[in-house]
């Protein structure tokens, strides 16, 4: 079942009034317009938006007040850093310094080669 909702350009009230009768129509209970405004940034973050681009969708004065949804994406610090390709940016051995330490008897320990013993 779709609802439409026309909302006028006059007085905020006018258009909470809209919105009540239209939810009164549906059967719909105890719901704001503001509750759509929430729904529409928790879906934001939990699709991985980032914070600051949520708080300018919905013109927050401040990051502080967006980043109450912040819980809805835990993992996003751990994607963040998941995201670094460490083997690219760390691998600092270069071919010809692994043939030069096995040749002396090194071998490379377990953190990707960085390191001899």
């Amino acid at each position: 079942k779709s609802l439409l909702i026309q909302v006028t350009s006059g007085p905020q009230d006018s258009d909470d009034v809209q919105f009540k009768s239209a939810c009164n129509r549906a059967g719909i209970e105890n719901f704001r317009i503001h509750d759509l405004r929430h729904t529409f940034a928790s879906w934001l973050v939990m699709e991985g938006v980032p914070i600051f681009e949520v708080s300018k969708l919905l013109r927050h004065a401040s990051i502080q007040m967006t980043e109450r949804y912040a819980h809805l994406a835990p993992d996003h610090l751990h994607d963040a850093v998941a995201s670094i390709k460490f083997s690219a940016h760390f691998q600092h051995t270069t071919n010809s310094e692994q043939k030069e330490a096995s040749e002396n008897g090194l071998k490379a320990v377990e953190n990707g080669g960085r390191g001899w013993i």
